[in-house]
């Protein structure tokens, strides 16, 4: 028997002329240093590590989600070039603009100002040829995924949604005698809700603003882009993507912040912008008089 202040001496329950004064936390045996294992709270003999590690459930990794509506996307506007090329009337490969289907899609105010207002949408999924669809969908590719991940689908469809409405207002206020189309209003729209998620994240947002202002100056240089409609695509990709992170700032700053406990706030907030580019489009059929 130990004496009073004394550790008591045992011998290793595996070992047993190895003297311990060290016990099992989990079964309370003796364990030398060679059977011991350091643990949260004390020491463990093997055979309890071995069982703990027995016990643990094995989860499996996440799979990162698919980007669903990226593809789907990418997929709607490939199909709706394929149709445009294959009602082509004229013997050029890949000619889209002599098809009456590209004729019936594009946007064009005069047509639209007469009530074809379904043009404000289907513009964006038309192409001029295959050098414009190659770029527009390896840059979906590229930025689509990652956002769609960070964003989740219903608010990264929204952004894309509203900045395409948004590309077609800007594009018919600022390009009235212009036949546009094509998806990059609304990939400018995906740059600029990168950019609102990256300082919303404190992100260094030095790459995004390059690639802005690259993508910018081609537009300013190259003939035949219409730059309005991706200016318009990259405002209304801000405004779309900062009412949806911004609300609690938002609704605090109009007075009213009982109203970011509610879950449907970002989705009034977003819709509002949306409604405000559905009205640039009405007012300008309105005061059209070409």
């Amino acid at each position: 028997m130990a004496h009073p202040g004394q550790v008591p001496v045992y011998g290793c329950a595996w070992h047993p002329d190895r003297a311990t004064a060290v016990r099992c936390v989990r079964c309370g045996r003796p364990v030398c240093p060679q059977c011991m294992r350091s643990a949260p709270v004390g020491q463990q003999c093997v055979e309890c590590v071995q069982q703990g590690a027995k016990s643990v459930r094995q989860v499996k990794p996440l799979r990162q989600a698919r980007a669903w509506v990226t593809w789907a996307l990418i997929a709607v506007n490939v199909l709706v070039y394929a149709a445009v090329v294959g009602t082509s009337t004229t013997d050029e490969t890949m000619s889209a603009t002599s098809s009456p289907l590209f004729r019936d899609l594009v946007l064009y105010l005069p047509w639209v100002a007469q009530g074809e207002l379904w043009r404000t949408v289907t513009a964006g999924f038309l192409h001029f040829g295959l050098m414009h669809i190659g770029v527009n969908m390896l840059s979906l590719a590229l930025i689509g995924p990652g956002l769609e991940h960070a964003f989740g689908r219903q608010r990264y469809a929204t952004i894309y949604g509203t900045a395409l409405l948004g590309s077609s207002a800007i594009a018919m206020w600022f390009s009235p005698g212009s036949l546009v189309a094509g998806a990059s209003g609304a990939i400018y729209g995906l740059l600029g809700a990168a950019l609102v998620l990256y300082l919303r994240e404190r992100l260094n947002p030095q790459t995004i603003i390059i690639v802005l202002v690259l993508n910018i100056g081609l537009s300013i240089s190259l003939p035949g882009i219409s730059l309005a409609g991706h200016m318009g695509g990259l405002l209304f990709g801000v405004l779309s993507a900062g009412a949806l992170l911004y609300y609690h700032e938002v609704c605090r700053g109009a007075g009213m912040p009982d109203l970011v406990q509610k879950p449907s706030t970002p989705w009034v907030l977003a819709a509002v912008v949306t409604a405000l580019s559905v009205a640039l489009i009405v007012a300008r059929v309105l005061t059209y008089t070409g």
